[in-house]
């Protein structure tokens, strides 16, 4: 028998009758007075009460306000159960918490009917109850899972601006902290290990865990600790939520996400660290080819100088001298056309020589230009590195680039 009554009258009559009635229809608890029938509600559970309005002691009113007050027995359907047909007394049933109202006598087709629809009502509110609790426990996980995402929607957005591995850190830690997850994490920045922790002090097992479990798979999981593995960062969270598999698998789902944002910021960094070193290199090759060039220019200028110098010295001299040689007139002649010719091929070679400084001086003025550009772009990322160490730089402009700062 599906349904379950609770009669609760001090008529004995009206028991026999409820209870052939419901012979191979639904089960009968029987109760005399109020007291009793409410003691027999909060053990029993049944799915309607019958409830006699008239009885001596606590009448039927007063005994329905008892169970409608009671936790335990709220819910139950109540059916009053009165010889009364005034508008009045379904007014006062209706104040005191009552379903519905059966006359007496009454016909048993008509009162089982009216029992079924109450059970009936009593199953579709309960279900509808549970709906709603399904509901809203549905409504409340996404409202949860959309505030996690915002949460992390917003960290990635702050990553861009981030400089410093300290403050990429905090970042990170402070997001699992508003999710209620205690967590360690290891950067690995151009191959060195940084160590960060939620409460400030990494203990040695956790330093050593985060280390050996770097090259492992993507989750370790080991009791309420999972370890979150990417090329870049390994995240330790302390305090996984076992007893709560919607929140378990929503943060299995949401910390990827942050740590493949955490990653590529790294990456981004290390990157920078690289165009900084890459750009010492070159501008100080840079610089030593400028100055090898200012150099050889410098000689072929003293070389040119000198030959010419050279050249003019021995014109005057030949001029001088020849007299007193008591050479031929032909001989003599013969030996200052030479000179002559001589002189005039060296000053052709200086011309060339002179076209070679003018290009030599281009070439100086191109390569000064491109380390200019190069010191710029060099400054530019020093300081993004320098913001990401917390520390300062000093550019010499006279003597080149120079840089004062340990990197990583």
């Amino acid at each position: 028998m599906d349904i379950k009554v609770l009669l609760i009258d001090d008529d004995n009559f009206i028991h026999k009758v409820v209870r052939k009635a419901a012979d191979g229809v639904f089960s009968v608890c029987h109760a005399y007075n109020g007291p009793e029938g409410f003691e027999i509600a909060k053990s029993e559970q049944p799915d309607v009460i019958l409830l006699d309005v008239e009885m001596p002691g606590q009448n039927g009113y007063e005994c329905c306000e008892v169970l409608k007050s009671d936790n335990t027995t709220k819910e139950i359907p109540i059916v009053f159960l009165s010889g009364k047909t005034t508008l009045r007394e379904r007014m006062l049933g209706y104040e005191a918490g009552a379903d519905d109202y059966q006359l007496k006598p009454f016909d048993t087709v008509e009162l089982i009917a009216k029992l079924k629809v109450s059970a009936k009502y009593k199953t579709e509110r309960d279900s509808l109850k549970t709906e709603i609790k399904t509901a809203h426990n549905t409504a409340m996980d996404v409202m949860t899972g959309n505030s996690e995402l915002g949460l992390v929607m917003r960290f990635v957005e702050m990553t861009y601006g981030i400089r410093q591995l300290d403050s990429l850190a905090k970042q990170l830690l402070e997001l699992t902290s508003s999710l209620d997850l205690k967590c360690s994490v290891l950067f690995d920045f151009n191959g060195k290990a940084f160590t960060y922790c939620s409460s400030g002090l990494l203990s040695p097992i956790e330093q050593e865990l985060l280390e050996s479990c770097r090259t492992n798979k993507r989750f370790i999981d080991f009791g309420c600790r999972t370890i979150i593995n990417y090329p870049k960062v390994t995240l330790l969270v302390k305090n996984m939520p076992l007893d709560s598999p919607e929140k378990y698998g929503r943060f299995k789902d949401v910390l990827p996400t942050v740590l493949g944002a955490t990653d590529a910021k790294l990456r981004l960094m290390e990157t920078n660290d690289l165009l900084l070193k890459q750009g010492e290199k070159t501008h100080f090759a840079f610089t030593n080819i400028r100055h090898s060039l200012q150099d050889l220019v410098k000689s072929l200028h003293v070389h040119q100088a000198d030959a010419g110098e050279s050249i003019e010295r021995l014109a005057k001299s030949m001029q001088f001298e020849l007299p007193k040689l008591a050479l031929e007139p032909d001989q003599e002649e013969f030996i200052l056309d030479s000179i002559t010719n001589t002189f005039d091929e060296v000053s052709e070679h200086l011309s060339n020589s002179n076209e070679v400084n003018i290009t030599f001086v281009h070439i100086l003025k191109e390569m000064k230009s491109l380390v200019g550009d190069l010191e710029n772009v060099i400054s530019a990322t020093q300081q993004d590195i320098c913001f990401m160490q917390g520390a300062e730089v000093d550019i010499d402009d006279e003597d080149g680039y120079q840089m004062d700062v340990e990197l990583f």
